[in-house]
């Protein structure tokens, strides 16, 4: 077990907190959990065990059985297939066979999974507009899983509610394909490491080498 929760997971924690006190609810943490599960509270008297996972380009990479990997000092323009119910769906697959380890180790007596992106950084991946955030809502509705909420945390939307146990179901949204499917480009690099810090530079004379990550839907392909 880790001693520390990661910064991203920490923001992500600090987030749903402050949005659940904001609402008038009292939240009280028990200090003694950073893993397995990632957070232990208590919420108006009921202990409740969270979970995180974080959605980012390693995690995308993972459940897409992509093995490359960037090389420190170069840039990269990553092509990302634009499936975030996909991406909800792959972080709630993950962690379901751990979750009656959580439930055990805490004692809780519900199960939260709370999905985030990279928010220690100023660039996310991937942004969190309203479509985004209504197919979001839409799949969680729809995942059946032993977490009784699904939340959703990103700099754009900060930290939402996608669905709680006992909300209506539905069905799991499809895209409507038409010519092409739904990408997003963006450029990343690895900071090269040395003794006196680290350094990388973006710029116009850079290498620029463009990986495609497939579609989690296997009906396509980029």
């Amino acid at each position: 077990m880790r001693a520390v929760r990661t910064p991203d997971e920490q923001a992500a924690i600090d987030a749903v907190a402050k949005a659940l006190r904001r609402e008038g609810n009292a939240v009280e943490d028990d200090q003694a959990f950073s893993d397995r599960p990632d957070w232990v509270f208590s919420l108006n008297g009921t202990r409740i065990a969270a979970e995180c996972r974080c959605i980012n380009l390693e995690a995308l990479m993972k459940w897409g059985n992509d093995t490359r990997r960037l090389v420190p000092g170069k840039c990269y323009e990553i092509v990302i297939p634009n499936e975030p119910h996909l991406w909800l769906q792959q972080a709630v697959l993950e962690k379901e066979p751990k979750a009656e380890e959580y439930r055990a180790n805490s004692h809780a007596e519900q199960l939260w999974l709370i999905a985030h992106s990279e928010l220690r950084t100023p660039l996310p991946f991937f942004p969190c507009d309203e479509p985004t955030l209504a197919l979001l809502k839409q799949a969680a509705a729809a995942i059946r899983s032993s977490f009784d909420c699904l939340w959703f945390v990103h700099a754009d939307c900060g930290a939402q509610r996608l669905w709680t146990r006992g909300e209506p179901t539905g069905e799991f949204p499809a895209f409507n394909i038409g010519s092409t499917y739904p990408t997003i480009r963006n450029r990343q690099g690895l900071a090269t490491l040395t003794k006196s810090g680290g350094s990388f530079n973006v710029g116009r004379n850079n290498v620029v080498e463009t990986i495609t990550l497939q579609p989690l839907d296997r009906r396509y392909k980029l």
